[in-house]
């Protein structure tokens, strides 16, 4: 009897042994942790015809300044939580991505914008020391500041190049792994609704040169200068519409490439 109740005690002892938790609690949403993606980016691999790729994103990460006295303080196109590389039809394209991910459904998304010309901008503070009046040495320190830009990627194109995607979380341990599908849009400078845009900015700026020329005429009041402006700008408004008719978003995506696009990809710790 003995003997009996020994073994049914080990057997007790041994399954309160190990341990069972559910998923989730009352102060991380019902997630396996609420701080998971703290520290991560979500990486994907964006595989299509003629060209592949890839994106990091952050959900969480800054994509404006949220505090004003340091603007900087966001996540900037290229960023290491905030990226996007792509080739296709041989010209590379670097921007940013920007996703958001509920777990809860297992889903993810995200939206990348990229162009064919990228480059750092920044200003460089030297500072010289000048000699004073007289040759003596240890004048005065003169800071003199220089615009510094770096080509990241540049092809004299002006190409750009917006996308979307969706996926489904396959796999949520002891990786995050995710499929998905999605399309990217390459845009040319060329295209109708650029030359519309370039035509509506100089037109716009052809009627404002004739208001300010006029109005500069002050009391020097001359009916036949007015009514030579009014026509002036009755012709560029009349101009203007057939340049225009072929602008909108259908335009948009009918001149541009426009590709299905295989997404795949993890959660991962950098």
């Amino acid at each position: 009897m003995n003997r009996l109740f020994a073994f049914f005690a080990i057997i007790y002892l041994a399954g309160a042994s190990t341990s069972h938790a559910l998923s989730g609690g009352p102060f991380d949403n019902g997630f396996g942790s609420a701080g998971l993606e703290d520290g991560a980016v979500y990486q994907a691999v964006l595989s299509y015809r003629n060209g592949n790729g890839f994106c990091y994103f952050h959900p969480e990460a800054n994509i404006v300044g949220e505090n004003l006295a340091s603007p900087l303080a966001f996540n900037a196109r290229g960023s290491l939580q905030n990226r996007s590389v792509l080739y296709y039809k041989g010209i590379t394209y670097v921007g940013s991505a920007i996703g958001m991910t509920d777990p809860d459904t297992r889903y993810i998304q995200c939206t990348i914008n990229a162009t064919s010309d990228l480059a750092n901008t920044g200003v460089q503070q030297q500072q010289n020391n000048q000699n004073a009046i007289g040759g003596a040495a240890g004048g005065a320190t003169q800071t003199a500041s220089t615009n510094v830009g770096l080509a990241i990627t540049t092809s004299n194109r002006g190409f750009m190049v917006n996308g979307n995607w969706e996926a489904m979380m396959r796999k949520m341990s002891p990786t995050r792994r995710f499929i998905g599908e999605g399309e990217l849009v390459f845009l040319s400078p060329t295209g109708a609704d650029a030359v519309a845009g370039l035509a509506y900015q100089g037109y716009s700026g052809l009627i404002n040169a004739i208001v300010q020329a006029v109005s500069g005429l002050g009391n020097n009041f001359n009916p036949a200068i007015f009514t030579q402006a009014q026509v002036a700008i009755n012709n560029a408004l009349s101009s203007l519409p057939g340049f225009l008719a072929g602008a909108g978003l259908d335009s948009v995506q009918e001149s541009g490439d426009t590709v299905k696009v295989k997404v795949r990809g993890t959660l991962r710790y950098l």
